[in-house]
């Protein structure tokens, strides 16, 4: 089969989002498709100051990728780019037909989706990997104009594909409430279950630690972009409260973002320059070295469509402590971690501490993770998303 996915974030955008899309594009390719990635052409200057070498990913001998025009977006909306949307993708693509369009976002690139997609007459698969209403945040003077505009947009654009996925019941959910009338279908991200796994030995762990410098230490880790709607705050609020107990904790952030300049100022207010350590944007290895050098995950965002890092941290056998907000409480239950309330880092600073003073129940939740993140590893998933391609396609062809 021959699949174009596109993309509006993409590397060398670095997070859960980006992340999906390379490995779905590499394990499609492993199995024998054909499959080219439209992703925002990126300036020089943005790889360098991510200290990225300014070289494509290589995900396979039938995976391509090619760069649309785009301009940048302020910070303060996200790290990325935009896609000018003017017809690229089919005239591109007119000469390299493909048997079906898979978008993973709804903007630039997704609009190129669109138009290829009904010009060229093949299947659109669309994928929505957020609750886009919960963005709102971004706009407080203007919430519900802002929450009526996109929810608007985004329920006639996924109303023009063949099938929309989601990684999560409560996204598909949140999008029929809001008028979506095609057919659906959950599939969660793949998880990297052959980079993201336990140590096999244990030993090892105070050696990853001391890659982070944080030998003999406990570990909570947390990973994603430094955003409001991530409420770090509460899980700095939390670990305030776990250090009386454990004075050697450490809260472990991986990301980047304009955030960090507030949670500092929280940092330093409570006196927690001890406890919490920042350490910087981590490659898929690197971020399987943190979790794999941790004792828990803690995520507070109470927006996730799923929480792919909170999986990816399962997958290194970590217990979670998360929300109860959205998609998290469908991946994290008693078995394998701890939900509770939103915005109570009391809450979550009891189970933190908790799981810290019974390192066999933590140990045990761990293994739990593990075994119920692999139903998510790629030759599960991949299968999943062969089903619905061809039944786009079946659809197309009626």
């Amino acid at each position: 089969m021959r699949i174009a996915i596109f993309a509006d974030s993409f590397y060398p955008n670095l997070g859960g989002l980006e992340d999906s899309t390379a490995i779905l594009a590499r394990s499609l390719g492993e199995g024998g498709h054909q499959v080219s990635i439209w992703a925002p052409k990126f300036t020089r200057n943005y790889y360098r100051r991510r200290q990225l070498t300014e070289t494509e990913l290589d995900l396979g001998p039938n995976v391509r990728i090619f760069r649309l025009f785009s301009l940048p977006l302020p910070d303060w909306i996200f790290s990325a780019r935009l896609v000018v949307s003017f017809g690229a993708g089919y005239r591109l693509l007119k000469s390299d037909r493909p048997d079906l369009i898979h978008t993973q976002t709804i903007f630039g690139a997704g609009l190129e989706a669109l138009w290829a997609s009904h010009w060229l007459k093949v299947p659109l698969v669309g994928t929505n990997h957020s609750i886009t209403s919960e963005f709102g945040v971004y706009f407080p003077f203007a919430r519900k104009i802002f929450i009526r505009i996109i929810v608007g947009y985004e329920t006639w654009f996924y109303n023009h594909c063949s099938i929309v996925t989601t990684p999560s019941r409560v996204a598909t959910q949140a999008m029929q409430q809001n008028g979506l009338i095609c057919p659906t279908r959950v599939i969660s991200n793949i998880i990297d279950t052959d980079n993201f796994k336990p140590l096999a030995d244990p030993l090892a762990k105070e050696r990853l630690k001391s890659e982070f410098d944080l030998i003999g230490r406990p570990i909570i880790s947390f990973a994603g972009r430094f955003a409001i709607e991530k409420r770090v705050e509460i899980l700095l609020q939390a670990i305030n409260l776990v250090r009386q107990r454990f004075p050697q904790v450490v809260l472990a952030l991986a990301g980047s973002g304009i955030q960090r300049q507030n949670w500092q100022k929280i940092i330093d207010d409570l006196d927690l320059q001890n406890n919490v350590k920042f350490v910087g944007t981590l490659n898929k290895p690197q971020l399987a070295n943190l979790f794999q050098a941790s004792e828990i995950f803690a995520i507070a965002s109470a927006i996730e469509s799923q929480g792919m890092v909170a999986l990816q941290a399962m997958a290194c056998g970590l217990p979670v402590v998360g929300v109860n907000g959205r998609a998290i409480p469908e991946y994290v239950d008693e078995t394998n971690g701890y939900i509770v309330p939103v915005d109570d880092y009391r809450a979550m600073a009891e189970k933190l501490v908790k799981l810290l003073r019974d390192p066999e129940r933590a140990q045990e939740l761990g293994k739990n993770a593990r075994q119920k993140v692999e139903k998510y590893a790629k030759q599960n998933i991949i299968k999943e998303w062969e089903e619905v391609y061809n039944l786009a396609l079946n659809q197309n062809e009626a």
